[in-house]
């Protein structure tokens, strides 16, 4: 039984030093027209030098001219209170059992035989402050790309008020071993396995909490429960700041619409899919050992392991830049531009220019004169001149996004996957004459889609959040993993 509690520091008001809002304090220029004297320094024409002098009359004065400060709820109908701590507490259980037996049917050949059983209930936060995408009976991809989504107090979606997703009950994990002595009678038994050889092979499943709880953790911190709002031209001295005004609170449900709007196209919906499964492993191994004298055993053995339900967040709401002709349209400004120097140039202008579909549609044509956008068209960088697009609020008529009320649509889930083969050799000598050695080499490749090497993680990433290269192609991001070693050997002697 876990329960986690994590505080954050209560919020104090945070109070900025700025001389720019006094009518009689600052400093500009030296002979600087129709200013008076008292508000120059002779001489002083450096903007450095007098950004320092601004910023040291602000300290010295204690000029106020902006503050902030963090405002949490406490409760669903608290509101925003000053002062309050944020304190997240994630409660959840995980209860397991096993029986397991060895049966020697003969002499020759012993089983291992073995079940377990994983419970790891759902995640809960008993407070349930936190916010979580409605699916309402849509599939959770469906949820997020819906324009008219909402959020609201997570555990509607798990069915349990603060419950961050079902808990799966089905993890029953068999194992299976044997070891086998094969003592053939016949000559070609005893040829292909004389005496001293041992055939070994198992399989078995295990259930693994690979960031099964931060990941949730992070994935909902959806905005709308904590504000910090900034307060800009205040007139106030810090020995008597002016007060910081508790903002308005709006209760969930909140649309899409109106949390993207306090930052277009670059706000979050994160959602949980709501049958998150514990990620499972399926292990596998075939090998021979034979006794090959002086005291020696030569094994040699298959070893695997594979999994297709690692935990994985990605963004579905990428840029979509083929059916919208918005790549085909980027060819053509691309080719006009290197070719005439104009992007939008037209076949009267040149004969090679190609006409343009899909950035008339757009606020101010694409703004294709300007340097930024020249720049992203002669470097190929298509995406990012999409995305430029969506952040500056210029998509027009252009559907870039494919949900325009939100811009990251994330989804964590049973996403990510893995895939482990290796062939194993390996030389033991037991302790005689005062020599005991032990070598083995292994020749194996791992591949996975969710390894630090891959993009979007870092080593230290414990959210598991990476968006897919391509979402229409997803295989791309499956590869070699970051730790993948094709041979490793190891020697060891005493």
């Amino acid at each position: 039984i876990y329960r986690i509690v994590s505080l954050g520091g209560a919020s104090l008001p945070t109070f900025f030093l700025d001389n720019s809002n006094f009518p009689n304090f600052g400093f500009v220029p030296a002979n600087t027209p129709g200013v008076p004297s008292v508000f120059t320094i002779p001489n002083l024409n450096d903007p450095n030098q007098i950004a320092t002098a601004n910023a040291l009359q602000s300290e010295l004065a204690g000029l106020v001219g902006e503050s902030e400060n963090t405002f949490n709820v406490t409760s669903k109908t608290s509101g925003f209170v000053s002062g309050a701590p944020l304190i997240n507490t994630l409660n959840y259980n995980n209860i397991s059992f096993y029986v397991a037996d060895q049966w020697r049917v003969r002499p020759t050949l012993t089983l291992n035989l073995g079940v377990r059983y994983e419970l790891f209930t759902g995640i809960r936060d008993p407070s349930g402050l936190r916010l979580e995408v409605v699916t309402n009976g849509l599939s959770p991809n469906d949820a997020l790309l819906n324009p008219n989504g909402t959020f609201d107090f997570v555990g509607g979606n798990a069915g349990s008020p603060g419950l961050f997703f079902k808990s799966d009950k089905n993890n029953f994990a068999p194992n299976f071993g044997f070891a086998w002595a094969p003592n053939f009678k016949n000559r070609f038994g005893r040829r292909l396995f004389p005496g001293g050889t041992v055939i070994r092979g198992g399989f078995s499943e295990s259930y693994i909490n690979d960031e099964f709880v931060r990941s949730p953790d992070n994935a909902l911190q959806n905005q709308g429960l904590s504000v910090t709002p900034i307060n800009f031209g205040l007139t106030g001295v810090i020995s008597n700041p002016p007060p910081v005004p508790v903002p308005p609170f709006t209760p969930p449900p909140l649309s899409f619409a109106s949390i993207n709007a306090l930052a277009p196209g670059s706000n979050v919906a994160f959602l949980i899919d709501p049958n998150l499964q514990l990620p499972r492993v399926e292990q596998y191994n075939f090998g021979i050992q034979r006794e090959i004298g002086f005291k020696s055993v030569l094994e040699v053995r298959y070893v695997g392991n594979r999994c297709h339900e690692l935990i994985r967040t990605i963004d579905i709401n990428q840029v979509d830049i083929r059916s919208n002709g918005f790549l085909s349209d980027y060819i053509r400004a691309r080719s006009n531009l290197l070719l005439t120097g104009n992007a939008a140039c037209t076949t009267a202008q040149n004969a090679g220019c190609q006409t343009l579909t899909v950035f008339p549609h757009l606020v101010n044509g694409g703004s294709l004169n300007s340097a930024a956008v020249r720049n992203l068209l002669l470097n190929g960088s298509v995406a990012d001149l999409a995305r430029r697009y969506v952040l500056l609020s210029q998509t027009g008529s252009v559907q870039i996004l494919p949900n325009a009320n939100m811009g990251i649509l994330d989804i964590l889930g049973n996403l990510g996957e893995s895939n482990y083969n290796a062939l194993q050799v390996e030389l033991r000598r037991r302790f005689s004459n005062g020599l005991l050695l032990q070598a083995n080499y292994t020749f194996q490749k791992t591949l996975d889609n969710i390894s630090p090497g891959n993009p979007g993680l870092n080593s230290e990433n414990q959210t598991r959040v990476a968006a897919f290269l391509d979402n229409q192609n997803p295989h791309l991001d499956y590869g070699r993993a970051d730790y993948d070693q094709t041979h490793v050997f190891n020697l060891n002697a005493f």
